[in-house]
């Protein structure tokens, strides 16, 4: 490719931010025909270099050319107008309109220079849809289509309006494995038409199945350029993050103990109104993992919600087990620190006004005590040690604009020690921050910082790290490391085992089956509100799990 002429050259690029230097002195080049993958850490830059590209952030210096012309669009209309198009990680797609009325928007074709010209938008779609491999009907309403689907929507939209240079940001993100390999298709289909793609991920795998050259950043500044022929997953974590790695995370049975939830016929609705979750069934035990892996929309958002006191289940019971093994009551236990049961540094697990009942333990073994918790809030159920790690962190896990020290201590920001009575202990909260953001390698300048000034995988570190320093029984987790660097990923992995070997039930959601197979001791799949299988996770077959996650019935 380096005998052809550059599609896009950019020399020695600086971007900078009010104290921040997020592209500094950046040096990239794309051809046309080529898949160019864009490695690196949160923070590194690569959304900051591609928002340059489409026009959103000015640089502070630097050139860069396209088609060999000096290029610095100045919006994305202009980027847009110079062929540039970009899918974006959370689609911009309006639910209530059909595919063709989605692609067309803001471009709409015309007759008479009046009218809407819908019919001819319609076939033109169409015939793109055709010669690119993106099979989608142009009448079909968004909202009906599956989140695959939709990602081919937004393609189209690019294509629609003549880019030759694409840019997909983490692409794979909400994608089964089936529908992966079909977007790999498609991307590969427009490089050989001529197409330049940009492909930012953080999935090392894919990086190497699917691009013709890799580029690391680390630190605002590129580090390497190389190709899958001359690299291997381990060599690039370790260029994104400067040091050696334990890329997988290193998974051994822990000790199992006696049942912690238990799930009987649960029936959720969605926002809309319709059936999420039909009729599930669910054992967890303490230290153990049980993971469902499925393609979003299929009912996991609203299961969690449900056990998390987020949203009311329409029927069905949830049942806490809190007797431990020795059948004392665990409100007499005290807090050693994290991953302990409450004592100390909390209110006890009898708090709160419940529907208790003592039943005998199985095997004729000690009492344990029950406790109905359907339909109970989250402070409640925070008071019996469950801990939620939502798939939102911006809707469900943090307030962006306090401080991160108040980030750390919500919904405990009233309990001793961070408060005596009616005055909060600001420099008990504060140091209570400040360990854990040592301990879980959060990278700010203070805890007093607006939490939204910090970066989307340190966000996450910051939500793991409340959850999972509170009196925690019982762990619930949806996408844990979602737009998640693998320095950032090793780290919550690691703590998601050992919250597990210090005796938690945990029920991990992702959309990454390579995610849940890593960590879960059984593994199933939830497809269209139940769960379909659930397996010990060393008679898990990949392939098959994928087929279940994209609704197939395998041989």
């Amino acid at each position: 490719m380096s005998s052809e002429p550059a599609l896009l050259a950019v020399r020695g690029l600086t971007t900078r931010f009010p104290g921040v230097v997020a592209n500094d002195g950046i040096d990239f080049t794309l051809y046309s025909g080529e898949i160019h993958a864009l490695l690196g850490e949160n923070g590194a830059g690569k959304s900051t270099l591609m928002n340059v590209l489409y026009g959103l952030v000015r640089p502070a210096a630097g050139t860069i050319t396209l088609r060999g012309q000096p290029f610095r669009p100045a919006s994305p209309r202009t980027a847009i107008a110079a062929g540039v198009g970009m899918v974006h990680q959370h689609f911009t797609l309006v639910p209530t309109l059909t595919v063709t009325e989605n692609v067309i928007l803001g471009a709409e074709p015309v007759r008479a220079g009046l009218a809407l010209d819908l019919r001819s938008a319609a076939e033109q779609v169409r015939r793109l849809s055709e010669e690119h491999g993106l099979e989608v009907a142009p009448d079909a309403l968004v909202r009906d289509l599956p989140v695959g689907a939709q990602q081919r929507v937004e393609i189209l939209k690019a294509l629609y309006r003549r880019a030759d240079l694409l840019i997909l940001d983490e692409p794979t993100a909400v994608l089964a494995p089936p529908e992966v390999e079909r977007l790999f298709a498609v991307m590969r289909r427009l490089a050989a038409e001529g197409r330049a793609l940009v492909f930012i991920t953080h999935k090392l795998r894919e990086v190497l199945a699917v691009a013709d050259r890799i580029t690391v950043l680390r630190q605002g500044r590129v580090v390497a350029t190389t190709t899958p022929a001359e690299t291997d997953e381990t060599s690039l974590a370790e260029l994104m993050v400067g040091h050696q790695m334990q890329l997988h995370a290193i998974h051994h049975t822990a000790a199992i103990a006696g049942t912690v939830l238990r799930v009987r016929d649960l029936r959720v609705r969605d926002d809309a109104g319709a059936l999420a979750v039909d009729g599930v069934d669910l054992e967890i035990r303490s230290g153990q993992i049980v993971g469902l892996a499925g393609v979003e929309g299929n009912g996991q958002t609203e299961l969690i919600e449900a056990l998390a006191g987020l949203r009311r289940p329409d029927s069905g019971v949830v049942e806490l087990l809190l007797g431990d093994r020795a059948g004392h009551d665990p409100s007499e236990q005290k807090s050693d620190g994290p991953f302990s049961t409450p004592g100390e540094t909390g209110p006890s697990f009898v708090d709160a006004k419940l529907r208790d009942l003592l039943r005998p333990g199985s095997d004729g073994g000690p009492s344990v005590l029950v406790h109905d918790v359907t339909g109970l809030g989250p402070r409640e159920l925070g008071r019996l040690g469950v801990a939620h790690v939502p798939e939102d962190r911006h809707k469900h896990g943090l307030v962006l604009a306090h401080p991160l020290a108040d980030n750390l201590v919500l919904s405990r920001h009233a309990d001793p020690p961070f408060a005596r009575g009616f005055r909060r202990v600001f420099e008990a909260i504060r140091g209570f921050a400040r360990g854990l953001v040592d301990s879980f390698a959060i990278h700010t300048a203070s805890v007093d910082v607006p939490t939204g000034t910090l970066s989307g995988g340190n966000q996450q570190k910051a939500v793991v790290a409340r959850e999972l320093s509170r009196p925690l029984r019982l762990l619930l987790v949806a996408q844990p490391t979602r737009g998640v660097d693998v320095g950032a990923t090793e780290l919550i992995h690691t703590r998601i085992l050992a919250a597990r070997d210090a005796g938690a039930a945990i029920l991990l959601v992702s959309a990454e089956l390579d995610e849940v197979l890593a960590l879960a001791d059984r593994v199933g799949v939830m497809y269209r509100g139940q769960i379909r299988e659930l397996v010990p996770t060393d008679r898990a077959d990949r392939t098959h799990l994928g087929l279940l996650m994209g609704g197939g019935r395998p041989p």
